[in-house]
């Protein structure tokens, strides 16, 4: 399954914070520090829903 997605000028705060994750980390492509960003998010939410219960 093929999906894209498209910054704006407003998410230019939010590409420099990926783009450091992805220097701190020596992720070498900007997409799978995306992935990377987002399956540690996607646990986090996980890991809060089940302290809440």
């Amino acid at each position: 399954m093929e999906k894209q997605i498209t910054f704006r000028d407003a998410d230019k705060d939010l590409i420099q914070e990926i783009l450091h994750f992805q220097k701190e980390h020596e992720i070498k492509y900007f997409v799978e520090t995306v992935r990377q960003l987002c399956r540690q998010g996607l646990k986090q939410n996980v890991n809060v829903k089940i302290d809440i219960n």
